[in-house]
């Protein structure tokens, strides 16, 4: 009862900690937009000079907030037009998409341009910037994925010379995972310090005081100071980020703990370690080797960070930032649209006087259906015709075809294009690093090549005082 306890709240930190890894995941991703890139220029800027460099450049379909309109294709007399219009409905959803065309701050003013006019939208950047207005383009970069493959790569290596392969790959996978969400060159480096930190505490798995001979080593001593540092000097959020993973490594530890208890009770004899851990020395061949890897990954991850350096910012992109389905936040997405659109569609028609009805529904489930009566001429007379509005899937699909039939550049068109649960804001240009992560990842790296030249050169580095 008591390993199946240990056992079940070992996983419920485990499932907890990939949860929230996933949800607070940052996304370095530069291309906010699949098909459209962003210009932004300072919010008090002359509109009439942007619209005339875009227009000079030859950039057509660009979504701005001048040319937005209520999305759906009715004459503006028409009384769901009207009372949209009127600000009476409920979801504020006409209001909340015009965040879209502001940065987080309303600092700047953005607009979206279709990739097929980039290199377009580039020329009218340079308008603008000799009519005197800073403005600029959001590069296209694409996810980093070379940083968290050089995690996988090294945690791969360390699996193969470990002696606990299945436990060394387990204990790995979290690691790695983390890597997959915080993909940062900094972070990666203090990431590779901290999963050779648990190829070496493998190697006294079981043993009798194996906590304190581990707790007095110096070299895990100073890869974990040193993966905390990292990690903090990242970010504050990847900081809080690596506490929860190295929480969650213990959840892991104690779940292996604890499996292995169980398992151990199936047999009639129990082997028992009779080697004590003070004997076990942790500087062998293998261990050097892959401390020797974890100085060559650093230095890949150098490499690739300094091909991609930035010495100096943009004091415009300091702090900028823009919306993006890859963001947290409560930005509308083209759910919050569909939603609208029922509203709106139905809220003229809902009766006041219908005792515990919503007057006005913005949280529709399938199969909710509005009635009214509607006159129409049929065979030369008018006649009453009753028509009905139902939430289904042919409702969702003819709210997306009817984005598309929109006869100007709506910002629904691009939500379209890039449906995802949740938006918010990313920070502008943020997969490119600057001299913070380069000193970072050359501290990694020292330290690494420190201890493996010192340990290779017979100082007794990695074993603790007193053992002789």
């Amino acid at each position: 009862m008591k390993d199946l306890k240990k056992i079940v709240i070992s996983v419920l930190v485990i499932l907890s900690s990939l949860f929230l890894f996933c949800t607070l995941r940052s996304i370095p991703a530069a291309k906010l937009w699949d098909g459209y890139s962003v210009v932004y220029v300072p919010a008090g800027s002359d509109t009439a000079v942007v619209q005339e460099a875009f227009e000079s450049a030859g950039c057509n379909d660009v979504i701005s907030l001048e040319n937005q309109f209520v999305p759906i294709s009715a004459s503006a007399e028409t009384p769901e037009v009207s009372l949209a219009l009127s600000g009476l409905e409920s979801s504020s959803y006409l209001e909340r998409r015009l965040l879209y065309f502001f940065d987080k701050n309303h600092e700047y003013r953005l607009y979206y341009v279709p990739v097929l006019y980039v290199r377009k939208a580039e020329a009218a950047v340079k308008f603008m910037n000799s009519r005197n207005i800073t403005a600029a383009v959001n590069v296209s970069a694409a996810y980093p994925f070379l940083v968290p493959i050089v995690c996988l790569i090294f945690a791969g290596i360390l699996v193969w010379f470990s002696d606990r392969r299945i436990l060394c790959a387990f204990s790995l996978c979290i690691p790695v995972f983390f890597s997959f969400t915080q993909p940062f060159y900094s972070a990666a480096a203090a990431l590779c310090l901290f999963m050779y930190g648990i190829f070496l505490s493998l190697k006294v798995w079981k043993r009798n005081n194996a906590l304190p001979y581990l707790f007095r080593n110096r070299l895990l001593i100073a890869f974990s100071a040193v993966s905390v540092l990292c990690m903090f000097l990242t970010g504050i959020k990847c900081g809080m980020m690596f506490l929860l993973l190295t929480t969650s490594q213990c959840a892991v530890f104690f779940l292996m703990s604890a499996v292995s208890e169980v398992c151990d009770r199936r047999y009639s004899f129990r082997p028992v370690k009779i080697i004590p851990t003070r004997m076990i020395s942790l500087s062998t061949e293998k261990s050097l080797f892959c401390l020797l890897v974890c100085s060559g990954a650093i230095a890949a991850l150098f490499l690739f960070a300094v091909m991609n350096v930035r010495i100096v910012r943009p004091s415009s992109e300091k702090s900028l930032q823009l919306p993006s389905p890859y963001g947290t936040g409560n930005l509308p997405t083209i759910h919050d649209f569909v939603n609208w659109r029922w509203e709106t569609l139905t809220y003229p028609y809902i009766s006041l006087n219908e005792s515990g009805s919503d007057r006005k529904k913005t949280n529709p489930k399938e199969g909710d259906s509005v009635s009214f009566m509607q006159y129409a001429q049929k065979d030369g007379k008018i006649q009453e015709i009753e028509k009905s509005i139902v939430y289904d899937r042919n409702f969702i699909d003819d709210s997306l075809k009817s984005v598309e039939n929109l006869a100007y550049p709506a910002i629904e068109k691009m939500l379209g294009k890039n449906s995802s649960a949740s938006a918010g804001y990313v920070i502008s240009g943020m997969q490119a690093p600057t001299v913070l992560n380069v000193l970072i990842l050359i501290l990694s790296f020292c330290i690494a090549l420190f201890f493996y030249i010192a340990q290779k050169q017979g100082r007794c580095i990695a074993v603790p005082r007193g053992v002789k």
